[in-house]
Protein backbone atom coordinates (compact mmCIF):
# COMPACT_ATOMS: atom_id res chain seq x y z
CA UNK A 1 0.00 0.00 0.00
CA UNK A 2 0.89 3.70 -0.93
CA UNK A 3 0.64 6.77 1.15
CA UNK A 4 1.79 10.54 0.51
CA UNK A 5 2.80 12.14 3.67
CA UNK A 6 3.07 16.43 2.67
CA UNK A 7 4.27 17.66 6.22
CA UNK A 8 3.96 21.96 6.66
CA UNK A 9 5.91 23.12 9.35
CA UNK A 10 6.35 27.35 10.09
CA UNK A 11 9.15 29.00 9.87
CA UNK A 12 8.50 32.37 11.23
CA UNK A 13 10.09 33.47 14.60
CA UNK A 14 7.34 32.40 16.67
CA UNK A 15 8.13 29.30 16.12
CA UNK A 16 11.61 29.53 18.03
CA UNK A 17 10.68 28.61 21.32
CA UNK A 18 9.55 25.08 19.80
CA UNK A 19 12.56 24.59 17.88
CA UNK A 20 14.62 22.53 20.25
CA UNK A 21 11.11 20.02 21.34
CA UNK A 22 10.97 19.65 17.79
CA UNK A 23 14.86 18.95 17.09
CA UNK A 24 14.35 16.14 19.81
CA UNK A 25 11.63 14.27 18.18
CA UNK A 26 12.17 14.74 14.35
CA UNK A 27 14.52 11.69 14.53
CA UNK A 28 12.34 9.28 16.21
CA UNK A 29 9.00 10.40 13.83
CA UNK A 30 11.48 10.19 10.73
CA UNK A 31 12.61 6.52 12.43
CA UNK A 32 8.82 5.53 12.60
CA UNK A 33 8.10 6.88 9.06
CA UNK A 34 10.95 4.55 7.59
CA UNK A 35 9.73 1.68 9.49
CA UNK A 36 6.50 1.82 8.04
CA UNK A 37 5.06 -0.86 6.00
CA UNK A 38 3.95 1.48 3.88
CA UNK A 39 5.23 2.88 0.27
CA UNK A 40 5.70 6.19 1.79
CA UNK A 41 6.53 9.46 0.15
CA UNK A 42 7.24 12.52 1.83
CA UNK A 43 7.78 16.37 1.02
CA UNK A 44 7.82 19.02 3.43
CA UNK A 45 7.50 22.68 2.36
CA UNK A 46 6.80 26.04 5.22
CA UNK A 47 4.16 28.29 5.90
CA UNK A 48 5.78 30.84 3.96
CA UNK A 49 3.45 31.06 1.25
CA UNK A 50 6.00 33.74 -1.20
CA UNK A 51 7.83 32.10 -4.81
CA UNK A 52 10.98 30.92 -4.10
CA UNK A 53 13.83 33.16 -5.61
CA UNK A 54 17.13 32.23 -7.76
CA UNK A 55 20.06 32.27 -5.39
CA UNK A 56 21.81 35.33 -6.01
CA UNK A 57 25.61 36.02 -5.80
CA UNK A 58 26.77 36.81 -3.49
CA UNK A 59 23.37 35.05 -1.26
CA UNK A 60 20.33 36.73 -0.69
CA UNK A 61 19.00 36.42 2.61
CA UNK A 62 15.56 36.60 0.63
CA UNK A 63 16.11 33.82 -1.80
CA UNK A 64 17.08 31.74 1.70
CA UNK A 65 14.08 32.62 3.36
CA UNK A 66 11.80 31.76 0.46
CA UNK A 67 12.72 27.77 0.25
CA UNK A 68 10.08 25.64 0.31
CA UNK A 69 7.62 28.75 -0.30
CA UNK A 70 4.49 28.99 -2.04
CA UNK A 71 4.59 24.58 -1.79
CA UNK A 72 8.03 23.92 -2.98
CA UNK A 73 9.01 20.88 -1.26
CA UNK A 74 12.70 21.62 0.11
CA UNK A 75 15.16 18.84 -1.92
CA UNK A 76 12.17 17.51 -3.64
CA UNK A 77 10.00 13.87 -2.66
CA UNK A 78 11.79 11.51 0.09
CA UNK A 79 10.84 7.96 -0.07
CA UNK A 80 11.34 5.81 3.03
CA UNK A 81 13.39 3.51 1.04
CA UNK A 82 15.76 6.00 0.60
CA UNK A 83 19.21 4.44 2.82
CA UNK A 84 19.80 8.75 4.15
CA UNK A 85 16.06 8.91 4.85
CA UNK A 86 16.21 9.05 8.82
CA UNK A 87 19.18 12.07 7.96
CA UNK A 88 17.45 13.33 4.94
CA UNK A 89 13.66 14.18 6.34
CA UNK A 90 15.39 15.31 9.78
CA UNK A 91 17.25 17.70 7.92
CA UNK A 92 14.67 19.31 6.00
CA UNK A 93 12.14 19.48 8.56
CA UNK A 94 14.30 21.66 10.58
CA UNK A 95 13.20 24.47 8.64
CA UNK A 96 14.70 27.84 10.89
CA UNK A 97 12.78 30.77 11.85
CA UNK A 98 13.26 33.39 9.31
CA UNK A 99 10.74 32.42 7.49
CA UNK A 100 7.34 35.18 6.74
CA UNK A 101 5.51 36.21 9.60
CA UNK A 102 2.29 35.82 7.63
CA UNK A 103 1.68 32.41 8.26
CA UNK A 104 -0.08 30.30 5.69
CA UNK A 105 -1.07 26.48 6.01
CA UNK A 106 -3.93 26.15 3.43
CA UNK A 107 -2.51 27.84 0.40
CA UNK A 108 1.10 26.33 0.25
CA UNK A 109 -0.46 22.74 1.12
CA UNK A 110 -2.68 23.52 -2.23
CA UNK A 111 -0.33 24.62 -3.93
CA UNK A 112 2.11 21.82 -2.93
CA UNK A 113 -0.49 18.83 -4.30
CA UNK A 114 -2.12 20.69 -7.07
CA UNK A 115 2.09 22.13 -8.33
CA UNK A 116 0.94 24.71 -9.90
CA UNK A 117 4.12 26.77 -9.86
CA UNK A 118 5.09 23.27 -11.92
CA UNK A 119 7.83 23.31 -9.25
CA UNK A 120 10.79 19.90 -10.67
CA UNK A 121 10.86 18.92 -6.70
CA UNK A 122 6.86 18.39 -6.35
CA UNK A 123 6.93 15.95 -9.86
CA UNK A 124 5.10 12.72 -9.15
CA UNK A 125 4.31 13.18 -5.30
CA UNK A 126 0.47 12.98 -5.34
CA UNK A 127 -0.10 9.49 -6.73
CA UNK A 128 -3.73 8.18 -7.94
CA UNK A 129 -3.90 5.60 -5.85
CA UNK A 130 -2.01 6.82 -2.66
CA UNK A 131 -3.39 7.89 0.59
CA UNK A 132 -2.91 11.42 1.81
CA UNK A 133 -1.74 12.05 5.18
CA UNK A 134 -1.46 16.16 5.35
CA UNK A 135 1.11 16.50 8.48
CA UNK A 136 1.10 20.19 10.36
CA UNK A 137 3.49 21.57 12.66
CA UNK A 138 2.58 24.91 14.18
CA UNK A 139 2.09 27.29 16.97
CA UNK A 140 -0.40 30.07 14.10
CA UNK A 141 -3.57 30.46 12.84
CA UNK A 142 -3.81 30.07 9.03
CA UNK A 143 -3.81 33.23 6.96
CA UNK A 144 -4.16 31.95 3.35
CA UNK A 145 -5.48 34.10 0.64
CA UNK A 146 -7.11 31.68 -1.81
CA UNK A 147 -8.01 28.48 0.27
CA UNK A 148 -10.03 29.06 3.78
CA UNK A 149 -11.52 27.10 6.50
CA UNK A 150 -14.89 27.48 4.07
CA UNK A 151 -12.98 25.60 0.85
CA UNK A 152 -9.96 23.97 1.96
CA UNK A 153 -11.72 20.61 3.17
CA UNK A 154 -13.22 20.00 0.22
CA UNK A 155 -10.49 20.74 -1.87
CA UNK A 156 -8.56 18.61 0.01
CA UNK A 157 -10.38 15.95 -0.57
CA UNK A 158 -11.12 16.38 -4.02
CA UNK A 159 -7.72 15.51 -4.73
CA UNK A 160 -9.21 11.76 -4.23
CA UNK A 161 -12.76 11.67 -5.63
CA UNK A 162 -15.04 9.47 -3.79
CA UNK A 163 -12.69 8.06 -1.44
CA UNK A 164 -12.48 10.23 1.40
CA UNK A 165 -11.45 7.45 3.39
CA UNK A 166 -8.27 8.22 2.07
CA UNK A 167 -7.54 11.74 3.11
CA UNK A 168 -6.26 12.38 6.70
CA UNK A 169 -5.53 15.57 8.33
CA UNK A 170 -2.84 15.67 11.72
CA UNK A 171 -1.78 18.95 13.20
CA UNK A 172 0.37 19.72 15.99
CA UNK A 173 -1.07 23.08 17.34
CA UNK A 174 -1.34 24.95 20.23
CA UNK A 175 -4.75 24.64 20.69
CA UNK A 176 -7.66 27.24 20.90
CA UNK A 177 -8.20 28.36 24.45
CA UNK A 178 -4.60 26.58 25.86
CA UNK A 179 -3.08 29.16 27.87
CA UNK A 180 0.57 30.90 26.26
CA UNK A 181 3.45 30.24 28.50
CA UNK A 182 6.74 31.24 28.07
CA UNK A 183 7.63 27.72 27.63
CA UNK A 184 5.17 26.90 25.31
CA UNK A 185 3.95 30.26 23.89
CA UNK A 186 1.90 31.03 20.33
CA UNK A 187 1.21 33.05 17.80
CA UNK A 188 -0.77 36.06 18.40
CA UNK A 189 -3.64 34.59 16.72
CA UNK A 190 -5.81 31.66 18.13
CA UNK A 191 -5.74 28.35 15.24
CA UNK A 192 -10.02 28.90 15.20
CA UNK A 193 -9.51 28.50 11.26
CA UNK A 194 -7.15 26.01 11.40
CA UNK A 195 -9.38 24.22 14.07
CA UNK A 196 -12.74 24.30 12.15
CA UNK A 197 -10.85 22.68 8.64
CA UNK A 198 -9.44 19.67 11.20
CA UNK A 199 -12.80 19.11 12.33
CA UNK A 200 -14.05 19.07 9.16
CA UNK A 201 -11.83 16.54 7.74
CA UNK A 202 -12.34 14.83 10.78
CA UNK A 203 -8.80 15.43 11.78
CA UNK A 204 -6.52 14.58 14.81
CA UNK A 205 -4.94 17.59 17.00
CA UNK A 206 -2.00 17.38 18.94
CA UNK A 207 -0.97 19.80 21.44
CA UNK A 208 2.28 21.15 20.44
CA UNK A 209 3.85 21.41 23.68
CA UNK A 210 2.34 18.34 25.12
CA UNK A 211 5.36 15.85 26.58
CA UNK A 212 3.96 13.02 24.55
CA UNK A 213 3.35 15.20 21.45
CA UNK A 214 6.10 13.26 19.17
CA UNK A 215 4.67 10.34 20.11
CA UNK A 216 1.21 11.17 19.60
CA UNK A 217 2.52 12.31 16.04
CA UNK A 218 3.92 8.94 15.28
CA UNK A 219 0.89 7.34 16.34
CA UNK A 220 -1.23 9.25 14.42
CA UNK A 221 0.71 8.68 11.37
CA UNK A 222 0.77 4.83 12.00
CA UNK A 223 -2.66 4.50 12.55
CA UNK A 224 -2.79 6.02 8.69
CA UNK A 225 -1.68 2.78 7.54
CA UNK A 226 -4.96 1.21 9.20
CA UNK A 227 -7.57 2.64 6.01
CA UNK A 228 -4.85 2.50 3.37
CA UNK A 229 -6.06 -0.26 1.25
CA UNK A 230 -9.57 -0.75 2.86
CA UNK A 231 -12.59 -1.50 0.86
CA UNK A 232 -13.64 2.04 -0.32
CA UNK A 233 -17.48 2.82 1.37
CA UNK A 234 -20.03 2.18 -1.51
CA UNK A 235 -21.72 5.86 -2.20
CA UNK A 236 -23.54 5.24 -5.48
CA UNK A 237 -26.47 2.68 -5.99
CA UNK A 238 -28.45 2.70 -9.04
CA UNK A 239 -32.22 2.47 -8.18
CA UNK A 240 -34.30 -0.40 -9.99
CA UNK A 241 -37.00 2.04 -11.51
CA UNK A 242 -36.99 5.35 -12.38
CA UNK A 243 -37.89 7.35 -9.14
CA UNK A 244 -39.99 10.69 -9.17
CA UNK A 245 -37.52 12.50 -7.46
CA UNK A 246 -40.01 15.26 -5.27
CA UNK A 247 -40.92 11.68 -3.33
CA UNK A 248 -37.34 10.52 -2.55
CA UNK A 249 -37.09 9.94 0.97
CA UNK A 250 -33.05 8.25 1.85
CA UNK A 251 -32.29 7.72 5.88
CA UNK A 252 -29.38 6.24 7.52
CA UNK A 253 -30.14 5.00 10.78
CA UNK A 254 -31.91 7.57 12.17
CA UNK A 255 -30.43 10.36 10.37
CA UNK A 256 -32.57 11.80 7.14
CA UNK A 257 -30.38 12.47 4.87
CA UNK A 258 -30.86 16.30 2.72
CA UNK A 259 -31.74 16.17 -0.35
CA UNK A 260 -29.25 17.63 -3.34
CA UNK A 261 -26.43 18.13 -0.73
CA UNK A 262 -23.16 16.79 -2.50
CA UNK A 263 -21.45 16.47 0.85
CA UNK A 264 -23.76 15.56 3.71
CA UNK A 265 -26.81 14.08 2.20
CA UNK A 266 -27.65 13.23 -1.61
CA UNK A 267 -27.94 13.43 -4.98
CA UNK A 268 -29.45 11.89 -8.02
CA UNK A 269 -28.18 11.53 -11.23
CA UNK A 270 -32.18 11.64 -13.17
CA UNK A 271 -29.70 10.69 -16.31
CA UNK A 272 -28.57 7.55 -15.29
CA UNK A 273 -31.04 6.90 -11.94
CA UNK A 274 -27.76 6.73 -9.97
CA UNK A 275 -28.61 7.78 -6.26
CA UNK A 276 -25.39 9.57 -4.96
CA UNK A 277 -24.51 9.63 -0.98
CA UNK A 278 -22.04 12.33 0.12
CA UNK A 279 -18.73 11.78 0.69
CA UNK A 280 -19.01 13.55 4.59
CA UNK A 281 -22.07 11.13 5.51
CA UNK A 282 -20.55 8.95 8.28
CA UNK A 283 -20.56 5.44 7.77
CA UNK A 284 -19.70 4.79 11.30
CA UNK A 285 -22.11 6.94 13.30
CA UNK A 286 -23.96 4.57 13.33
CA UNK A 287 -24.02 0.76 14.64
CA UNK A 288 -22.48 -2.01 12.50
CA UNK A 289 -24.96 -3.51 9.96
CA UNK A 290 -26.96 -0.37 10.17
CA UNK A 291 -28.80 0.00 6.34
CA UNK A 292 -29.30 2.71 3.78
CA UNK A 293 -33.02 3.09 3.62
CA UNK A 294 -34.35 4.31 0.14
CA UNK A 295 -38.04 5.46 -0.47
CA UNK A 296 -39.28 6.34 -3.32
CA UNK A 297 -42.37 6.28 -5.61
CA UNK A 298 -42.24 5.39 -9.30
Amino acid sequence: ATCGLPTIATDSASMSAHQARLSAEIAKLASSVQNSTLSLQVGVITTSDEMPQVPTNPPDRWAQKRKGGHGQMIGGVLSNTSPDFIKDLSARLLVGVDGNATEMIFDPIMHALKNEANFGENVGFLRPDAALAVVVLTDAEDQSETYRATNFPQELLALKPGRPDLVSFIAAVVPVNATSTSACPRDDMQPLALTEAITALKGTIINLCDPTMGDQLVGAIQATKKGVGAKPERREFKLPMTAQFDTLKVSYGATVLKAGDVLNGWTLRTNTNILRIGDKVDYKSEPMNTRLKVEFEY
